[in-house]
């Protein structure tokens, strides 16, 4: 019992992560669509389309974390009287999850920090008319 609790408790802890990074990302969509100017030339356009690409790909990753959290929470409602739950097996699953979440967000890290760097010294937000 108290491995399917711990189990429950790090589900919770995945998913708030999950959720604020998906968050942070979805702020840094939206400075990134202020970024875009007609008066920046292709390769920078390039760069920026290069970064929306992938902060949606790190929403989508995200997505299937929550995804696989929510089918996992299932599993253990439905299984929570079958006492058969292999400890080791979900001690496993559980690894595979933090280690794909902390993937997720060591690649959201890396981007923002390269995102922010590009966004150093970019006028291109001062550029625009509004």
């Amino acid at each position: 019992m108290e491995n399917r609790e711990n189990l429950h408790q790090h589900h919770i802890e995945i998913s708030s992560h999950t959720h604020f990074l998906k968050k942070e990302i979805d702020f840094l969509l939206k400075i990134l669509k202020n970024c875009y100017s007609t008066s920046m030339d292709m390769e920078r356009t390039k760069l920026l389309d290069s970064y929306w690409k992938r902060f949606e790909k790190s929403i989508n990753d995200l997505d299937g974390v929550l995804s696989r959290i929510h089918k996992e929470e299932k599993s253990m409602a439905i299984h929570y009287k079958d006492l058969t739950m292999d400890a080791d097996t979900l001690h496993l699953k559980e690894e595979q999850l933090t280690t794909k979440f902390n993937d997720i967000a060591t690649e959201v890290k890396l981007l923002k920090e390269s995102f922010y760097e590009f966004m150093h010294g970019c006028n291109a937000c001062a550029l625009k008319t509004h």
